[in-house]
């Protein structure tokens, strides 16, 4: 078990070169379950056969308090932005020709805001930068027991992380100067009325994907995973444990009203999986004992629906399922609309399988015990469809100059047709995910005689060489008692 211990972390370290790279133009982002996370889980444990015995049950009751902060906003910028940075530039072009040129502009201004005199001058002009961060805090509770009956040598395991969480997706305005008629990107990209009363222009507000600086938080429950095990050794010196595991899913599912919406749990799928956890130990003297911990969980995350903004594969048009659009048979004076409006889909999204590992050396001295490891956590990509079948020809991204006093002829009204074949599903999933965290905690043990305690504090920091996952440091406070 060492020798295969060894080898994962190997291979993760060897993966961190192989997985990294820039993904941009996504519109959402799912980041790391909080469940997922054994530092916490594991450190600072005491030894099974220390455990009171009481009506032939061993029980273990756990509770860590947490905050979680992720850092280096910019590159979660570049996830969502366009061109490889976390800067949006929107401005006017002469031609959407000159647009698609011009390497000073990322998007044209009036396929945002629409402006029928597609020639004429226009004032409007912005650009913005990305700086997404989240912060978390919480309560992890781990309730854990060792059984003799029904089935010998038996455990389960009980967790739940309790969590609020804020996300600051940070968009800062560094020119934000608006039209003839009031009307500014910003206002557009936060939801409100533009264009209001102006009969050639009509439009309607944005209501996903929202680019809003305003923080959101959420609080709930992240998931409660449920084990069942058997203990295939157990002794003073070591011990293995195997178990299998359900995930019963409490968290929110993705709505897609926002851009770097605030997620708590897995996105509302159940999940199924394996965990093998052990312990071994390396030296005993009078006073001082050492310990090498490894663990290895695999968890297989099912289907589920969710509601997910699916962007448009447009090379020379970026940011295109923002872009304003209309419905082939719509009469003369209805409005358009941006693309995100009907691009918000349910789609069935199976996250697939996750690995996490752990390994970590434990130090007791006396009452003191110390902790310090590493932990592996690998996610695939994402599998996507459409709860529903996109029917083509129904909607048109529109040309700058259409009237909207007009019926809207697709022939000479129509940019691009939003078909089949530029939905970018990919898009609208997150990547395979390889982080590594590296962890630390100290902790006192008390009444070791009679229901043993401890209480201890934890750090760790997550790294990851790709740009959508969150990485950061966390902290942590945590007491167990046995009974």
């Amino acid at each position: 078990m060492r020798v295969n211990i060894k080898k994962l972390i190997f291979l993760g370290l060897i993966t961190i070169s192989i997985n990294a790279g820039t993904n941009i133009k996504h519109t959402l982002l799912m980041p790391r379950p909080i469940i997922d996370n054994m530092p916490i889980e594991k450190t600072g444990q005491h030894d099974p056969f220390k455990f009171k015995k009481l009506f032939d049950h061993n029980i273990n009751f756990q509770v860590s308090a947490f905050t979680k902060h992720s850092i280096k906003g910019e590159d979660i910028g570049k996830y969502f932005a366009v061109n490889g940075t976390n800067q949006i530039v929107i401005k006017n072009a002469t031609t959407s020709v000159d647009v698609m040129a011009d390497a000073d502009i990322d998007v044209w201004d009036r396929f945002l805001i629409h402006n029928q005199a597609a020639v004429a001058a226009t004032t409007i002009d912005a650009d913005f930068n990305l700086n997404p961060k989240q912060e978390v805090y919480g309560i992890r509770i781990d309730f854990f027991g060792l059984l003799n009956n029904p089935i010998p040598n038996s455990f389960f395991k009980i967790s739940m992380p309790i969590t609020y969480i804020e996300n600051h997706l940070n968009s800062k305005y560094n020119t934000d100067a608006p039209d003839a008629d009031g009307d500014k990107i910003s206002d557009f990209f936060i939801g409100k009325t533009i264009n209001s009363g102006v009969a050639v222009d009509l439009q309607e507000k944005l209501a996903y994907g929202k680019i809003d600086s305003a923080n959101k938080t959420i609080f709930g429950i992240a998931d409660i995973d449920v084990h069942f095990g058997y203990r295939l050794i157990d002794n003073k010196k070591n011990r293995i444990y195997i178990s299998g595991l359900v995930t019963i899913p409490t968290g929110n599912r993705p709505k897609g009203e926002f851009m770097f919406e605030p997620i708590y749990g897995n996105g509302n799928h159940v999940g199924i999986g394996l965990e093998i956890d052990g312990q071994m130990r390396l030296w005993k003297k009078k006073n001082h004992k050492g310990f090498l911990g490894f663990a290895l969980k695999h968890k297989y995350t099912m289907d589920g629906t969710e509601k997910r903004i699916i962007p448009l594969n447009l090379p020379n048009y970026p940011f295109a399922h923002y872009y304003l659009a209309q419905k082939t048979d719509a009469v003369a004076n209805t409005p358009l609309f941006p693309a995100a409006n009907i691009l918000a889909q349910n789609v069935t999204i199976r996250p697939g399988n996750s690995v996490e590992g752990f390994l970590g050396f434990k130090f007791k001295t006396k009452r003191f015990l110390i902790d310090t490891g590493y932990n592996l956590y690998f996610k695939e990509k994402e599998n996507i469809s459409l709860k529903t079948a996109w029917i083509d020809d129904v909607y048109s991204i529109v040309k700058e100059g259409y009237n909207t006093t007009q019926v809207f002829d697709v022939a000479n009204n129509a940019l691009v047709k939003i078909n089949n074949d530029i939905l970018n599903l990919n898009g609208a999933v997150t990547p395979n995910q390889l982080s590594h965290k590296l962890f630390a905690s100290i902790g006192y043990n008390f009444n070791l005689t009679k229901n043993p305690a401890h209480i201890g504090i934890g750090v760790a920091y997550e790294f990851a060489s790709n740009n959508h996952e969150l990485e950061g440091y966390e902290f942590w406070l945590k007491t167990n008692r046995s009974f």
